[in-house]
């Protein structure tokens, strides 16, 4: 095996889910700031492969699954650093965009929408929750405003688009299973689409800005079913989007936290990154300290590489 310029190979000991499972042991290579984006991004991508990206978009969020010459896009970061994603996206190499997924109606997630170049290859398909303001998203779409063709999705519904890619949409249920939780739907945050996307073995899970409330109802519903390699943390990292038990059910290997610097709401939490580091043992991602995030999976392992190369003990 061989990576694209320096870096190391880790090997990672987790906490074991409840009921002491542990699943095989996987491996993580995690290359310097430059091997991996010099040596894929913005070339054809291996058609077997699956790239998986974080975009550094400031306080917002954006992702990017890309195999071969097709994406699906989970939200566009804020209107504001519309270029930054603008960026992220030729890196990755300007792919063909199935479908974008806005996880929820806040503008650090559906604003980039506003900005979305016409030259950019896209079907117009906007997947959202059963909960979401189209209407809203509809106004706030700039030149695709009248484009623009919305899907809704829920929990255990799968999105097509990707070749040997499973997306398999893992929350919000729907109404009855909300009532028989005890929850409404009132609560944007609360109901953000989640996905696990698949590609062989290995998996990433996507978690929008969902608080402990909904964490714990996935933990219960899906239990070890959850577990996956990587993870983008909720809520960019909010001490309120932290559940122990939800963690151990998923006992991922990394951790991308999406964030602006020096942002107002003060995300990271400290306690999210002392639990994520030093409880769980996870290799912890910030795209406010090492820019885009990129994981390169062929099916067997990860590859992750950051930008910027400043990453630290958290």
């Amino acid at each position: 095996m061989s990576v694209c310029g320096p870096g190391h190979i880790s090997f990672f000991n987790f906490l074991a889910p409840p009921g002491g499972r542990r699943r095989r042991a996987s491996l993580v290579v995690v290359v310097s700031a430059v091997g991996l984006l010099q040596c894929g991004i913005g070339n054809p991508i291996e058609r077997h492969e699956l790239w998986f990206g974080v975009f550094d978009v400031g306080q917002g969020l954006a992702q990017m699954a890309v195999e071969g010459k097709r994406a699906v896009a989970w939200d566009m970061g804020d209107s504001s650093n519309y270029d930054r994603w603008k960026k992220a996206y030729n890196r990755i190499g300007a792919p063909s965009i199935a479908y974008i997924v806005i996880s929820h109606a806040h503008s650090d997630h559906y604003g980039g929408l506003s900005c979305l170049d016409p030259g950019i290859d896209f079907s117009g398909i906007v997947v959202t929750g059963p909960y979401a303001d189209t209407a809203l998203l509809r106004a706030k779409a700039g030149f695709w405003k009248n484009r623009l063709v919305f899907r809704t999705i829920c929990q255990g519904d799968t999105l097509a688009g990707l070749n040997d890619v499973r997306v398999e949409c893992l929350w919000p249920p729907e109404e009855d299973d909300l009532t028989a939780h005890g929850i409404s739907s009132d609560d944007v945050n609360r109901m953000s689409l989640c996905f696990m996307v698949r590609h062989r073995h290995v998996s990433v899970m996507m978690t929008g800005d969902i608080d402990t409330v909904a964490m714990r109802i996935l933990a219960h519903s899906y239990e070890e079913r959850l577990n996956t390699d990587a993870i983008v943390v909720p809520h960019h990292g909010s001490r309120f989007s932290l559940d122990a038990l939800f963690y151990g059910f998923a006992n991922p290997e990394v951790a991308v936290i999406s964030c602006g610097e020096d942002n107002d709401n003060e995300h990271p939490a400290p306690d999210v990154l002392r639990f994520l580091s030093f409880q769980c043992g996870v290799t912890v991602f910030r795209t406010d300290k090492q820019g885009t995030v990129m994981g390169r999976g062929n099916g067997e392992y990860w590859t992750w590489s950051d930008e910027r190369g400043e990453r630290e003990d958290n």
